[in-house]
């Protein structure tokens, strides 16, 4: 409608021009004329152009869109491998290995016959012990809770170290030290009379440490234990104990056992050699030699009354015959 009102303004324009022109007395076409079509050039498309249709492409582009919101962003932000990661299957594995079983029980620690042999030497260099024995040491404390254990240690020979000064003829200490740390040891005392030798004391050393951890004491403890012999009969000199039984001393809170034991503490006196074996009456057991000496008890009577009705046989049989030769 705007462009019809022009239109016909213009038009009312062009007849006033025209009516004056005749009134003026001008016959052809004045230059006005062409100035009025030029006007209606210029001002009837103007609106279309000052006001083009697709400038609103140019403002708001189309695939601005995908450069503000990338789609394969979302892959990196949550990679589909990494549960792997977080949970690894084989952990199970690592937390409880099958084979450590046997690490907590191993299967030598139940009754071990460890035995070891050992030769003394004095400060000379000569050989003045021998020594062979299986050994473990046994301790009786009382925790921090107040209830008694007895813990029991079984030596390994690997562990111990035997010495001695060998120095008096008639005495010899036997130390043996056990690697267990500072303070833990066993002793074993000889004592040589009138051509024979007994063993007449046995001690034991340790220390309340990391090995007896709810131990209430604490520190270094020693006790010994003396007798005239741990054995029941002396042994000549020259010759050497064996005892194919175990043999347990026990000071107070500790017990020594050994087994399997032969022990030459004279050696020097023996050439440097275990020289011959005797038993030890401590290795046979009560009932064996009860049973040795009933039956010994037996047999003396038996042969006793066969004698005994022999000879009152030949008594009673040699008259008869002499009053037969009458």
């Amino acid at each position: 409608m705007e462009f019809g009102k022009r239109f016909s303004h213009g038009a009312m324009l062009l007849v006033v021009v025209s009516c004056l022109s005749v009134e003026a007395g001008m016959t052809g076409v004045a230059p006005n004329a062409t100035t009025p079509r030029a006007t209606n050039v210029t001002t009837s498309p103007a609106a279309n152009v000052t006001t083009p249709t697709p400038t609103t492409n140019v403002t708001t582009p189309t695939p601005t869109t995908n450069v503000t919101t990338p789609l394969p962003t979302f892959n990196v932000t949550t990679p589909s491998p990494t549960s792997n990661v977080t949970t690894p299957s084989p952990t199970s594995n690592v937390t409880t290995p099958s084979p450590t079983s046997n690490v907590t029980t191993p299967r030598a620690t139940t009754t071990p016959q460890w035995v070891g042999n050992w030769s003394v030497k004095d400060a000379h260099g000569a050989i003045c012990m021998w020594m062979s024995f299986g050994a473990n040491l046994s301790i009786t404390y009382l925790t921090d809770n107040g209830t008694e254990r007895t813990k029991v240690f079984e030596l390994d020979p690997a562990l111990l170290r035997l010495t001695s000064n060998c120095n008096s003829s008639s005495t010899r200490m036997l130390n043996i030290t056990i690697n267990m740390g500072p303070g833990w040891a066993i002793s074993l005392a000889f004592y040589r009379q009138s051509g024979k030798y007994s063993m007449t004391e046995v001690g034991a050393a340790w220390v309340y440490d990391n090995h007896l951890p709810d131990a209430k004491s604490k520190g270094f403890t020693t006790e010994t234990k003396r007798e005239n012999n741990f054995l029941a009969q002396k042994v000549a000199l020259g010759n050497y104990y064996t005892c194919p039984d175990p043999l347990s001393v026990t000071p107070d809170a500790a017990t020594v056992t050994l087994w399997h034991i032969q022990m030459q503490p004279f050696a020097d006196k023996a050439g440097g050699k275990l020289g011959q074996a005797e038993v030890c009456t401590s290795g046979l057991s009560a009932g064996i030699i009860v049973a040795i000496a009933v039956a010994g008890v037996i047999v003396l009577i038996g042969v006793i009354v066969v004698v005994v009705c022999v000879v009152r046989r030949k008594r009673k049989t040699k008259p008869y015959s002499e009053l037969e030769n009458e």
